[in-house]
């Protein structure tokens, strides 16, 4: 049996990664770069209507690169389900294979449909009053960072 991670990381793009212009939210690449300095696996779950990766590439900031968060990918187009539908986060836990998933976004529903399959979540503020940058320190106060 291959063994679990300890942690993987999360994130919705519209609304927390991201503003409602496709934007960079204060604080967002920062925390991003942090994260993985840490070791930390770093994944997007994201409703996209029947947009393909490539169309939703091109709609992202040039520096944000989805294939960064491959394997670890799950758009709405691809397995047939939109949060805040379990199915979609179920898809996110079984390929984190860890022990703590985390999950941040800015969206209360969505949130709670994670917590209610076990994920733990980060609930942030929407860009336009981001604390996206402090996801580091609390990981790391919750003794979930390496």
């Amino acid at each position: 049996m291959p063994s679990q991670r300890k942690l993987v990381v999360f994130f919705d793009i519209g609304n927390t990664l991201l503003d409602r212009d496709s934007r960079w939210s204060d604080g967002a690449p920062e925390a991003l770069d942090s994260l993985r300095q840490a070791g930390v696996p770093l994944g997007v779950i994201a409703n996209v209507g029947s947009m393909t990766r490539t169309q939703l590439q091109a709609t992202l900031p040039g520096n944000f690169a989805l294939a960064a968060f491959d394997p670890l990918v799950i758009l709405s187009s691809e397995v047939g389900f939109s949060k805040p539908q379990p199915q979609i986060f179920e898809k996110a836990l079984e390929r984190a294979s860890a022990r703590n998933v985390v999950f941040c976004t800015a969206d209360l529903e969505h949130s709670l449909a994670a917590q209610r399959l076990g994920m733990l979540c980060l609930r942030l503020n929407p860009p336009e009053q981001s604390d996206i940058g402090s996801v580091p320190l609390l990981l790391e106060r919750a003794l979930l960072l390496p």
